[in-house]
């Protein structure tokens, strides 16, 4: 990051904590706020933060980025001082991937801030949704989310019934979503051989395949559930999704889908990222059936159910 974006980084920095009444102090690549008592002090790592917009050219990235991290900041502080009625309408399920950049071990970390983030995430894990794709617990302070490790959430109240909780206001969330809604298809000759294409306001669209039929239900009641649905969330407020059918027009449908997630998670990058995988729902169980090649390609391994639909029976 050159001179210029480093200054104005630090002046987003103490103008945003400052207007929210935190002293700031800057030290190296470690951010300390504190208000009157020793007690409020919060020390913020900035790696992640530089990182970003050292990898982003946008005109306007530092304000961008620190706005995101502000926000961020801010929901951390707020929910450690939620009391119990203010978790359980705070917590909302999410899907997160099982490792930024990609699946992996903790190895597969850049750097040690990036390691942390990925304990963070599977501290607020409550299980794999998909091998890539874990299911989060997260506190919507409003402006920002922020994870909720199970631990603390357990010395509040029974786990299970904060997670019923968090899943009452996902659903919640996303009956009142506003998405655009949209047909694509690659041939025109092949009668439903598209997808349909579902863009959001919202990170929580990511979180749609958690209540699927729901979801599909209410936004999207063109797409006949009845054997099963395809979907992909390659991007936080963008959803793919088809119904299930047969023969050719299914294999063009797979193909279309599995080429949009990937291209569409590759061209945002790992860090904006959740999973360029399609996925087979059928009567509530999930099954990932393509994988990521090298060179951003993609592998359909359709499961024998998906086998026997294409093959027309």
């Amino acid at each position: 990051m050159d001179r210029r974006r480093a200054d104005e980084l630090r002046r987003e920095l103490q103008e945003g904590f400052v207007g929210h009444g935190f002293d700031v102090q800057l030290s190296g690549m470690t951010l300390v706020l504190s208000r009157e008592t020793p007690e409020d002090k919060i020390v913020l790592p900035l790696e992640d933060l530089v990182h970003g917009i050292a990898a982003d050219d946008a005109p306007h990235a530092v304000a961008a980025w620190t706005d995101s991290f502000i926000k961020a900041a801010l929901a951390v502080d707020l929910a450690a001082h939620l009391d119990t009625s203010g978790v359980y309408r705070s917590l909302r399920l999410v899907l997160m991937p099982a490792q930024p950049g990609g699946p992996g071990d903790h190895e597969g970390a850049a750097y040690p801030e990036q390691e942390e983030e990925v304990r963070v995430i599977e501290d607020a894990s409550i299980g794999h949704f998909t091998a890539d794709l874990l299911t989060c617990l997260v506190l919507d302070m409003g402006a920002a989310a922020t994870p909720a490790r199970t631990a603390e959430l357990a010395e509040i109240d029974d786990v299970d019934t904060l997670v019923r909780a968090a899943r009452r206001n996902l659903r919640d969330e996303l009956r009142s979503l506003e998405v655009e809604v949209g047909y694509q298809n690659i041939d025109d000759e092949v009668e439903g051989a598209g997808v349909w294409v579902i863009r959001g306001n919202s990170f929580y669209l990511s979180a749609a395949p958690l209540l699927l039929e729901d979801f599909v239900d209410r936004h999207v009641p063109q797409v006949d559930a009845e054997a099963g649905l395809l979907f992909a969330v390659p991007l936080p407020n963008f959803l793919l999704v088809r119904e299930v059918t047969e023969g050719e027009d299914l294999a063009h449908g797979l193909h279309m889908m599995a080429s949009g997630a990937v291209s569409l998670a590759a061209g945002a990058g790992a860090e904006a990222a959740v999973s360029p995988r399609v996925h087979l729902w059928r009567d509530g169980h999930v099954e990932t059936i393509s994988e990521v090649t090298d060179g951003d390609g993609f592998l359909i391994q359709p499961n024998s159910y998906l086998m026997k639909r294409l093959e027309g029976r």
